[in-house]
C-alpha cells in the first residue's frame, strides 16, 4: 500500500512536469537556444542523473526479486539459484546464504542479520550520494550561466553609458538599454532549466529513497522472523549440527 502512494506521486508528478512543458512550449524552446551552450550541458547532466536513478531502481527490482526467491524458493531450487548469487551481493553475504540454504536451514544469527542490513543502507546511501552530486551540478551550471549573462548585459550597458554625450535623447536612450535587458532576462534561462533539473532530480531521488527504505523494513522484517535466537530449541540444534556439518566440510577440503 506504500509503495502504491509512492508511485500516485511519481505519476502526478510526470503528469505535471509534461502539462508544464506542453502548455509554455514556445518559451522553453526560446530561452533553450538563448544560452545553447550552458543549457546543453544541464540537459547533460539531467541525462546522466536519470540514467543513475533509473540503474538504481532497476538494481532496487533485482534485489526485491532476489530476496522474494530466497523467500519463497527452498530446496534444490534455492540452492541452484544461489549459485550466481555473488553477482548481486557481496561475496561473504552470497556465501553465507548459500551455506543456510545447502544446510537445509534458511536461518540467520543477529551479526549476520545485521551485516544484511548494513550493507543495503550502504550500497542506497552511495547512490543517493551520486544523484545528489548531479543535482548540485545542474544548479551551479545554471548559475554560472546567468552570471556570464549578466555580465555580458552589463558591459553591453557600459558601452551604452559611456557612448553617450552632447544632447541625450531619451528614446535612444532607452532603445539602446533593451538589448542588454532582454539579454539579461534570457540570460536567467540557463538558472531555470538548471532550477527545473534539479527539481526532478531531487523527487526522483525522494520516490527512490521511500522506495528502498520501505525494501529495508521489509527486509527487516523478514529476517526478524528467521532469526536463530527466536527459534525453538530443535530448530536451534538443527542449525547448530548443519553449521558444524559445514565447517568440518571446509576443513577437510
Amino acid at each position: 500500500m506504500r509503495r502504491l502512494k509512492i508511485l500516485k506521486i511519481y505519476f502526478v508528478f510526470w503528469l505535471f512536469i509534461f502539462f508544464l512543458v506542453f502548455a509554455n512550449f514556445d518559451m522553453f524552446i526560446a530561452f533553450f537556444m538563448a544560452t545553447l551552450t550552458f543549457n546543453i550541458a544541464v540537459l547533460t547532466v539531467l541525462c546522466i542523473g536519470m540514467i543513475i536513478v533509473y540503474h538504481a531502481a532497476f538494481r532496487l527490482t533485482m534485489l526485491a526479486g532476489t530476496f522474494g526467491i530466497l523467500a519463497y524458493k527452498k530446496g534444490d531450487q534455492l540452492i541452484y539459484y544461489l549459485q550466481g548469487i555473488d553477482r548481486i551481493m557481496p561475496a561473504s553475504i552470497a556465501h553465507m546464504f548459500y551455506k543456510r540454504a545447502k544446510g537445509g536451514t534458511l536461518y540467520f544469527t543477529q551479526d549476520e542479520a545485521k551485516d544484511v542490513t548494513n550493507w543495503l543502507e550502504e550500497k542506497f546511501a552511495n547512490q543517493k550520494v551520486y544523484i545528489n552530486f548531479f543535482t548540485a551540478t545542474a544548479l551551479m551550471i545554471g548559475l554560472f550561466g546567468t552570471f556570464t549573462g549578466l555580465l555580458k548585459s552589463i558591459d553591453e550597458m557600459g558601452v551604452i553609458i559611456l557612448s553617450l554625450s552632447g544632447d541625450i535623447n531619451l528614446a535612444e536612450v532607452i532603445s539602446g538599454f533593451s538589448g542588454p535587458l532582454s539579454g539579461m532576462a534570457i540570460g536567467f534561462g540557463s538558472s531555470l532549466f538548471g532550477v527545473a533539473t534539479a527539481i526532478i532530480l531531487s523527487i526522483k531521488s525522494y520516490i527512490l529513497t521511500r522506495n528502498q527504505e520501505a525494501f529495508i523494513e521489509d527486509i527487516e522484517d523478514w529476517m526478524k522472523g528467521k532469526i536463530i535466537d527466536a527459534q525453538s530449541s530443535d530448530v536451534i540444534e538443527q542449525f547448530n549440527a548443519n553449521v558444524k556439518g559445514i565447517q568440518t566440510t571446509t576443513t577437510q577440503a
